[in-house]
């Protein structure tokens, strides 16, 4: 396995080709990008029902479109840029949300709105909380120059002011756990394509006769027909003309990776590796000894002889190595 032709079109897009493998160890890949790389959130799943139990804790919500539970998982999935996962304190950071609207005008509450504050100590060793730049934490869009829309207040029409207010604390975790942990919009692979001329005529001849009803001689001495359907060619059938290996199996893909900009996609790919290093080590020495509790071996209940394998606390990241 190598990988190959390693290019980054944009600092949040990584190009490269994994050659010399086979496809279960590619969507390994994939999937450890997209489940296994720990990144920073606020985790708004209640341990119960009661939504005032997770990290994010709504004190006031006059919102007319969103209901306590749906704010909740909409600033969820905010992503939250320059903290480092491995060395992040959940106990060291403070985010709220302390907003009124006044005006005549809806008002949009975006993540710009959120506030961001410090824990530090004094000397007398009290522990005060001290507001930071907010910016570096939720960056605006390079577009849009605007932060994520969370929601919106409806404008003053009485004594009363809408408000909202809300307190977070982000932690750690995976995209296994749930999609806001996920570090990428884009983690995918497709079979490299065999650029041998030969075959390709030969590939190419065939889908007239199977799929066309043309015989390839009879294109000779029409070439706009030939032309268009070249064309037609290339749009789809030409993806099926990948490399393989002596099985004819895949053996080189093309992986696209972009990050959603809270880490460098070299750095998604970093950790997706050590990730499934530590996800193989505590099977590497099961040719020796007892099998630990989680995992069983029983003979298969079939017509073939076999025996079933049963790991729990596994998913297809593991099966698939």
């Amino acid at each position: 396995m190598s990988f190959e032709d390693v290019k980054s079109p944009s600092p949040r897009k990584v190009q490269f080709t994994l050659s010399n493998t086979a496809y279960p160890y590619a969507n390994t890949l994939r999937r450890a990008m997209m489940t296994l790389v720990p990144i920073v959130a606020f985790r708004s799943d209640p341990p119960g029902i009661v939504v005032e139990n997770s990290d994010i804790r709504v004190i006031q919500n006059d919102s007319t479109t969103q209901p306590n539970e749906l704010l909740a998982h909409r600033i969820g999935i905010i992503p939250i840029h320059g903290l480092d996962s491995e060395t992040f304190d959940p106990d060291r950071y403070v985010f709220k949300i302390d907003i009124e609207n006044t005006g005549p005008s809806p008002m949009d509450v975006t993540a710009s709105d959120i506030k961001v504050y410090e824990r530090r100590k004094a000397a007398d060793l009290s522990e005060t909380l001290v507001e930071i730049p907010g910016r570096e934490f939720f960056v605006p869009n390079p577009l849009t120059r605007d932060t994520c829309l969370i929601t919106a207040l409806p404008p003053k029409r009485t004594s009363l002011t809408p408000t909202l207010k809300v307190e977070m604390r982000a932690t750690v975790g995976t995209g296994r756990e749930h999609a806001r942990f996920i570090p990428t919009c884009q983690s995918t692979y497709a079979y490299t394509l065999d650029t041998n001329t030969e075959r390709r005529n030969a590939y190419f001849e065939k889908w007239l006769i199977t799929h066309k009803n043309v015989e390839p001689e009879a294109l000779k001495q029409d070439e706009k027909r030939r032309g268009e359907l070249d064309r037609e060619f290339k749009t789809m059938q030409i993806q099926r003309i990948y490399k393989v290996d002596a099985k004819g199996d895949p053996n080189s893909f093309d992986f696209q990776i972009e990050s959603i900009g809270t880490m460098a996609p070299r750095a998604i790919m970093e950790r997706a590796l050590i990730g499934l290093t530590k996800l193989c080590t505590p099977y590497t020495s099961l040719d020796s000894g007892d099998l630990p509790d989680t995992i069983s071996v029983t003979p298969s209940d079939s017509q073939m002889p076999g025996f079933d394998f049963l790991i729990q606390g596994e998913d297809l990241s593991l099966i698939h190595i």
